[in-house]
């Protein structure tokens, strides 16, 4: 399956990031409390990180269910100013 992309509208009104508790080489994690899903991770990526990155790691992602790993949810393409 694909993973289910989002215009950055559509990810503004899911409302403001939370605390940030993360940080890899690429993005940013925050802690954002979603209305229908509960609290989940945001990952945002740094200034000048690629989308094919992003989309390498999120595709495998997408289909596994484990107590131990964050859902993946969506994915935001658009670039964010």
């Amino acid at each position: 399956p694909k993973v289910p992309l989002v215009t950055k509208e559509q990810l503004e009104s899911l409302g403001p990031l939370g605390e940030a508790v993360g940080e890899g080489g690429f993005a940013r994690v925050n802690r954002v409390e979603l209305a229908g899903a509960g609290v989940v991770a945001f990952k945002k990526l740094h200034h000048g990180g690629s989308q094919e990155a992003i989309l390498r790691e999120a595709q495998p992602m997408w289909g596994l269910r484990h107590p131990n790993l964050v859902q993946l949810l969506m994915v935001c393409l658009e670039a964010n100013n």
